[in-house]
């Protein structure tokens, strides 16, 4: 038994469990907000648009995530503002 191979599936199957079981237990409110909120504009987006997201309070939050979310499918982003506490 090739030992390397054993604990490169045990470390590939760790990280599949925790992405897939583990990573939704511990989803922020901000973050699962900002999921919805990517889905359902999604459609809408133009990647030759800027976007700004704009919050207070959680939703600075939601807004931040978002940009986020907008970056990493390349979209262009502008400013991400937020305020209050």
């Amino acid at each position: 038994m090739d030992l390397k191979k054993s604990i490169n599936r045990l470390i590939v199957s760790g990280f599949v469990f925790a992405v897939i079981f583990v990573s939704p237990l511990y989803c922020t409110a901000e973050e699962a907000a900002s999921q919805r909120i990517f889905a359902e504009i999604k459609p809408q987006l133009r990647k030759d648009f800027t976007i700004d997201t704009t919050g207070h309070s959680l939703g600075g939050a939601v807004a931040v995530i978002l940009a986020m979310y907008l970056d990493v499918n390349h979209y262009a982003i502008g400013q991400v503002v937020t305020f209050g506490k």
